[in-house]
């Protein structure tokens, strides 16, 4: 939209980042766990960047239709050319629902609900949402038995949360 973020985003986004870091208790921010985080990041900046020009020329589901085609086309070329006949097994039961999920919910459903809210709110105010990401994690986690919930963990979702708050807030 070339314009800057405001400073209620950058200052809501540290908040996230804060709260996010608290919530994974503190972090591994060393070696490949870092590098890894790194370009997760800018995976997202560029992912959300890139198409927000596509999405205002075509609209959310257009662009998504699109995308999860070249996505396909592309991946079906690459692991064609890769691994040959290998590459093309006929998928068990269990394999086909989790490809459905994963193509449907996971990427096109998700696709088209993240350029929503871009759209609506604006590539700066919509990044702040992405800590919430870690928050979801969490609550599944602990609705699945998987983890406990702690007072560390608790005091990290709040922090995102205020973050994601003052990150929100109209000018």
């Amino acid at each position: 939209q070339r314009r800057r973020p405001a400073v209620t985003v950058l200052v809501g986004a540290a908040g996230v980042v804060v709260g996010v870091v608290v919530l994974s208790g503190g972090g591994s921010w060393h070696g490949p766990g870092l590098l890894l985080t790194l370009v997760v990041l800018t995976g997202e900046v560029l992912f959300t960047v890139s198409g927000m020009g596509v999405t205002q020329r075509l609209g959310v589901l257009e662009t998504c239709v699109l995308a999860c085609a070249i996505a396909a086309v592309v991946g079906a070329g690459i692991s064609t050319v890769a691994s040959g006949g290998a590459a093309w097994p006929l998928p068990t039961p269990t394999e086909a629902v989790a490809l459905l999920v994963l193509g449907v919910l996971v990427t096109a459903v998700a696709f088209c609900g993240w350029y929503t809210c871009v759209s609506a709110l604006g590539a700066d105010r919509a990044g702040v949402l992405i800590g919430l990401m870690p928050v979801s994690g969490l609550v599944a986690s602990v609705a699945l038995g998987a983890q406990a919930l702690t007072a560390v963990a608790v005091a990290g979702t709040a922090l995102v949360a205020a973050g994601c708050a003052v990150g929100l807030r109209r000018r």
